[in-house]
């Protein structure tokens, strides 16, 4: 008898103090995750559509790219929703430089029924404007804007600290995954401590945009306790916490799916390519990102090299000397006046990159002369560094020859040279408040 009280004991110390942690492996089983996991599960209400049925387009960054992904041309969500996806994702970019650049990107020859736009974090910095053109393009597709969160969102509430750190501080670096680390967190923290960052204002912009423009909303589910979102929900995000793993790719191919559905897109239906118009707004767009070659005439200075500054992730970069700068050249093809605007590195304060002079030189037009500031100015990216490419208008050109003069403003050898990424020129006659965004260059 004494021994069996001791053994009851016992295991009331232990419910007690892993009671949580008990609860949570019970909630894993139940979780909505075994249902929606598998994209050709019996559990789903529908399976992948017949080939050439959805023909998806997909605008995004490097989650829906597929980063992190082990066969991210089969595991990716666009390619789960349909293996012939156009994939037109950009790591390391918002939707600044799609925006400007729609029909240069899209083409003139496709159509498309279902168009996916995967920006929350940067919505302020041109969704609206993209899913304008889209949708004037594309007047009966289903447009579905993607909300989507990751860990890195969720800070400590007792030291205002970011997961990230927190997790350093505790000696669970990249660690998610980690039993000890989902055990810890429930032995030693309270559901209270934490909270998962939203922006009012990103979701705003999508709000107003699916309502101004017919577009659908798909969010990634969360549980009701924070804790259970980092431990239950970790299965949806790779390692480093930001990308989706391949089971939370499925879970979002998924909802999307269902939301399809309820859209009114019949599978059954052979008439599901609807109407295209001509693009209102016209571009023309180069960048040479990930190729480390240019599609248009373009010419520069010797002093200024093609470089590929991040072998890793195969990326290329004109970069600018900082002693004297350089020129570039570029043709405006069209028969009329044109938005000249690039796309340059740029990263989190304190910024890596110098401030830099621009001189747009157009025969007979007198010239302009204003600074970038390199820098991402809003990126509610919770503390950690980030490197991304921003699109800059610089002003009007004329049809032509263009030349761009870069002067590095400081100089600095322990810093990057600039580096650009591409161009665009494009139509006028976008408002105002659309290109606010993008108008971050100031006069001298």
């Amino acid at each position: 008898f004494f021994f069996l009280l001791i053994g009851f004991i016992l295991v009331v110390i232990a419910y007690q103090k892993y009671g949580d942690w008990i609860q949570i492996h019970e909630r894993r089983r139940m979780t909505m995750l075994d249902v929606y996991a598998d994209p050709k599960s019996t559990n789903s209400k529908h399976n992948l559509p017949p080939t050439g049925k959805w023909r998806v387009l997909n605008f995004g960054t490097s989650v829906s790219w597929g980063a992190s992904l082990h066969d991210r041309l089969h595991e990716a969500y666009p390619y789960l929703i349909s293996p012939d996806a156009t994939n037109l994702a950009i790591r390391a970019q918002g939707p600044s430089y799609p925006s400007v650049c729609t029909q240069t990107m899209v083409g003139d020859d496709t159509n498309y029924n279902v168009i996916l736009l995967e920006f929350y974090l940067r919505a302020t910095e041109g969704l609206e404007l993209l899913t304008r053109r889209l949708r004037q393009r594309f007047p009966q597709a289903v447009i579905i804007i993607i909300r989507r969160w990751n860990p890195l969102m969720f800070r400590y509430r007792p030291t205002n600290t970011g997961l990230k750190d927190w997790m350093e501080q505790h000696n669970f670096a990249q660690k998610l995954h980690d039993p000890e680390f989902h055990r810890y967190l429930f032995q030693h923290t309270q559901s209270d401590d934490w909270i998962l960052y939203s922006s009012t204002t990103q979701q705003e912009v999508q709000e107003k945009v699916a309502q101004k423009y017919g577009a659908w909303i798909y969010s990634l589910p969360t549980l009701d306790d924070p804790r259970e979102n980092l431990t239950i929900l970790s299965r949806l995000f790779s390692k480093d916490m930001n990308h989706l793993s391949a089971e939370g790719h499925a879970l979002v191919a998924k909802g999307i799916r269902d939301l399809i559905d309820q859209s009114g897109v019949l599978l059954n239906n052979d008439n599901l390519v609807g109407e295209v118009r001509d693009w209102k707004e016209h571009d023309l767009c180069d960048t040479w990102y990930w190729s480390g070659e240019s599609t248009t005439p373009i010419s520069y200075e010797p002093s200024i090299h093609m470089t590929q500054f991040d072998p890793k992730n195969h990326k290329w970069a004109l970069e600018i000397p900082e002693a004297g700068g350089g020129w570039i050249t570029v043709e405006n093809p069209f028969d009329d006046i044109k938005l000249l605007a690039i796309t340059v590195m740029g990263t989190t304060p304190p910024r890596i990159y110098p401030l830099t002079r621009v001189i747009l030189d157009v025969e007979g037009h007198p010239e302009s002369i204003m600074e970038i500031d390199p820098t991402v100015v809003d990126p509610n990216h919770f503390g950690t560094n980030v490197h991304v490419g921003i699109t800059k208008i610089l002003g009007s050109v004329p049809p032509g020859t263009i030349r761009m003069k870069f002067d590095p403003v400081e100089k600095n050898k322990e810093r990057p040279l600039l580096r650009i990424t591409g161009y665009a020129l494009t139509d006028l006659d976008f408002d105002v408040e659309s290109l606010r965004y993008i108008r971050n260059v100031h006069p001298v």
